[in-house]
């Protein structure tokens, strides 16, 4: 093996200080054996090798423990190109030879000699005494080599497709390269580099062996993760630490949790099932808390939980026990990772868990586009590592950002993948996500559960049975934490929580000015509340609506809520709604919400009457869940069919089983879904059977064969491209302070000015929360841009001037809390 102890190679420079590339290397590996000790790598390693050996009918211990010994090898060689002639003189200062050399890409350099190392090793060794066998086992393990190689030469950038003709192609380049001019390699100590590639890339994998992604992936991870805490370790002379779950801190959290009025009034009813009255809906959330604690208790060797359970039966609560319980049983879980679809669910979740846990030394942290970036000290450095790695005993994270810890291929990206592992992973409203990705995404969590040691919680109130994608035998490691869902969903608190009126589905479509005048009826009726959400599946017919009613009726408030609104009016409307007197009950008592799907989920709010246009029926569940949320009363709900789902909802099978279907409707009525979701599994089968970009054999196919960025795209949450329109004008808070987003954008401007890439983010982060004042989203259809701005900053901000026309409820030259910015009136200026 090469010795990289040599005094004149250097790594890395920090003002006069310089750090060998042998120092780097060793403490590259010193954190490798840090992260094993905390993470087991050496045990999911060994476990996955030996999946992938078995996988091919190859398993032997010679082959595992060579194969391991090339991945813990690679680790220490990863740089081993920064020996490069090229790379000392160019990017290290360090003038080793008279003559010039122009190759510095020490990345793909280490990938060849990384290779050129092991290559000869693997010839001698005899793995079979069976000649055909051996020879087979040795194709493999070079195969291996390759692709562990291939790793190396991305740990700066990003994980490509593997292209094994081309990858060889460029390292037999190099090769020549390095053979016409051997002072490239000076101190390599060989004239040339002579590696056969006609032995490379030959093996044939069985078809099912989709472990590769995983194993690569897993990989990746480490090293890059390794590699950023040693030179974090050098550049800032302090040794990177772990802020995760241990026996103390579990049993701080379980003490803290155990001690909250919630649980206690459970231990109270679990001790006597009197102490709530039979109508009361904390009774029924009670018995599926005790149910759901049981049935996890009893089946800790399982590692993919369901949780279905009606909306507010306190689902939220009931996920922060389930953790809490796992990691008490298994001392090998040291972190809780909480995702959400939206901003909203993640900031009211936080707030309870802040809450609960606040006498605790636990941290729990949002990682989101809005939350700031937890910094103590001016540690800039430590307090982003902390964040890109998820290093925090509790984390909150959206939907989009866990999908690309799992399938993203950049090097960001793959940081925290390798922390995943030994997680509790709590994925809620999972029915948001694209149904499409519902069979490759139980699949891979199937296989992280497995072999990274992870437990998923998956809730919602309108589950998809997705371990029906599952292979028979797969199913075994899935457990439903609720034995019949229908004991609860049937009971009259949750059944009967809205009486849904079909009547207005009588007619093929409606017209707005029949909404209009439902309105109107419900107003003049005066008996079933004045507080009315009213949702439209079109912003279009959103604004319409919002246009013909916002001043028309006397005493009320009437607001318009989509996805177009920023943070800050959202809160504000939120808020409004919200407000109660000393007695608990509402003060605003006549409210017209008009808005779009953005309420169905992660807006807190409780309406007395909704009407709402059909779209899916996850939707009209969820829509539901924001009238008569807390079970007071009655609350009634009328469904009409007026703007054409499929405009809407391009491509979604799911648009033919809608509320038209009477069959469908008795769905919704008893809240039984598992027949839905049976017909929408079977038709995901039948199209994945199919060719074309969705078929689950491609997918399968990207993953034995490692195809990271194919992986990447087919994998996305959202496709939509949008922009973002940011308003020079004035902001008035409350307490009188002005605040000019001028100025911000200014500080926005002069943070590229910081040549610190840890400070810069996290000042970006602290920034970001005054930026949202003044931004808003601008999605992109048929390519169609905005066309009044007066520039564009990082090809994405639209920097927007003239904004008064666009404004209303404006306090004179200020915009305040309740202003609202009509994106209406300013797409149709675009077009004058």
């Amino acid at each position: 093996m090469f010795d990289l102890k040599i005094d004149n190679i250097y790594a890395h420079l920090k003002d006069s200080a310089k750090e060998t590339l042998y120092e780097h290397s060793i403490l590259t590996k010193y954190y490798y054996n840090k992260m094993d000790k905390i993470h087991n790598y050496t045990q999911i390693l060994t476990k996955i090798i030996s999946e992938v050996l078995i996988k091919e009918d190859k398993y032997s211990q010679e082959a595992l423990t060579v194969i391991f010994n090339l991945t813990d090898r690679m680790i220490y060689y990863h740089d081993i190109g920064k020996i490069g002639l090229g790379f000392q003189q160019n990017k290290m200062d360090n003038k080793l030879d008279d003559e010039i050399i122009d190759y510095d890409y020490h990345s793909e350099l280490s990938a060849l000699l990384f290779i050129d190392i092991e290559y000869n090793h693997i010839n001698r060794i005899i793995f079979s005494n069976n000649r055909k066998q051996n020879n087979e086992i040795k194709t493999l393990i070079k195969d291996i080599l390759l692709r562990l190689s291939f790793l190396i030469k991305c740990h700066h950038t990003k994980l490509y497709n593997f292209e094994k003709v081309g990858y060889i192609e460029d390292l037999k380049i190099l090769q020549n390269k390095i053979n016409n001019n051997p002072k490239i390699i000076k101190y390599y100590n060989k004239d040339n580099i002579d590696i056969d590639f006609s032995v490379f890339g030959n093996y044939k994998y069985k078809e099912d062996n989709v472990m590769q992604y995983v194993f690569y992936k897993f990989l990746y991870s480490i090293l890059v993760s390794c590699d950023s805490f040693a030179t974090h370790n050098f550049m800032n002379s302090n040794e990177v630490e772990l802020s995760l779950f241990n026996k103390s801190l579990i049993k701080e959290c379980n003490n803290q949790y155990q001690h909250t009025d919630i649980y206690q009034n459970i231990l109270n009813y679990k001790n006597d099932s009197s102490y709530f009255d039979r109508t009361n809906i904390n009774k029924t959330r009670c018995d599926i808390f005790l149910e759901t604690e049981q049935n996890l208790i009893n089946n800790l060797d399982k590692n993919i939980y369901f949780l279905e359970a009606c909306t507010g039966s306190g689902k939220t609560n009931i996920s922060q026990n389930l953790a809490l319980q796992l990691l008490t049983n298994n001392s090998s879980l040291n972190k809780i990772v909480y995702t959400f679809p939206f901003n909203t669910l993640i900031e009211q979740t936080k707030s309870v868990l802040y809450k609960n846990f606040s006498e605790t030394n636990v941290d729990v942290v949002a990682i989101n586009s809005i939350e700031e970036i937890k910094s103590n000290n001016e540690e800039y450095d430590k307090d982003l590592l902390k964040y890109q790695f998820l290093q925090y005993p509790i984390t909150l994270t959206s939907h989009v950002n866990l999908f690309n810890i799992l399938f993203g291929n950049s090097r960001r990206d793959n940081l925290a993948f390798s922390q995943i592992c030994n997680s509790v992973i709590i994925l809620d409203e999972i029915q948001s996500y694209n149904h499409l990705l519902w069979n490759k995404m139980i699949e891979i969590f199937n296989i992280l559960s497995k072999f990274l040691n992870v437990k998923f919680i998956i809730m919602s109130a309108t589950l998809p049975t997705l371990d029906l994608f599952l292979e028979e035998y797969q199913r075994d490691s899935v457990c439903k934490l609720i034995n019949d869902t229908k004991l609860y969903y049937n009971n009259p608190i949750f059944k009967n929580r809205v009486m849904i009126d079909f009547s207005m589905l009588e007619n093929e479509s409606v017209s707005i000015d029949d909404v209009e005048n439902k309105i109107d009826d419900i107003i003049h009726d005066n008996t079933k509340g004045n507080r009315m959400l009213v949702e439209f599946i079109t912003i279009k017919s959103a604004h319409e609506m919002y246009d013909r009613i916002r001043n028309k009726y006397d005493d009320f408030f009437i607001f318009e809520l989509t996805n177009q609104d920023n943070q800050l009016y959202r809160q504000y409307v939120i808020d409004t709604l919200n407000k109660k007197d000393d007695n608990g009950n509402f003060i605003n008592k006549n409210v017209i919400v008009i808005s779009t799907q953005v309420i169905e989920a992660g807006v807190d709010i409780d309406m007395e009457v909704g009407l709402k246009d059909i779209s899916l029926l996850e939707s009209e569940e969820q829509f539901l869940g924001r009238i008569n949320r807390n079970g007071k009363g009655k609350g009634y709900a009328y469904f009409f069919n007026m703007d054409k789902t499929k405009n809407t909802y391009r491509g979604d099978f799911r648009v033919s089983y809608d509320l038209k279907n009477e069959d469908i409707q008795q769905c919704l009525i008893n809240k039984n879904f598992t027949q839905y979701y049976l017909k929408c599994i079977n038709h995901l089968k039948d199209e994945s059977r199919k060719q074309g970009k969705n078929n689950l054999n491609e997918f399968n196919d990207n993953l034995v064969y490692i195809q990271f960025k194919s992986i990447c795209e087919s994998m996305k949450l959202i496709e939509n491209k949008s922009v973002q329109l940011y308003l020079i004008y004035k902001y008035k808070t409350e307490n009188g302070e002005i605040i000019n987003s001028k100025d911000i954008l200014e500080k926005y401007q002069n943070l590229k000015m910081i040549k610190s890439y840890p400070e810069r983010m996290i000042k970006l982060s602290k920034l970001k929360k005054y930026m949202n004042l003044f931004t808003y989203n601008f999605t992109i259809y048929n390519d169609e841009y905005p066309q009044i701005y007066s520039d564009i900053i990082d090809n994405s901000l639209y920097i927007i001037d003239d904004v008064n026309e666009y404004m209303e409820d404006t306090d004179g030259d200020y915009i305040t809390f309740k202003s609202k910015f009509n994106l209406k009136k300013y797409k149709e200026s675009l077009f004058l």
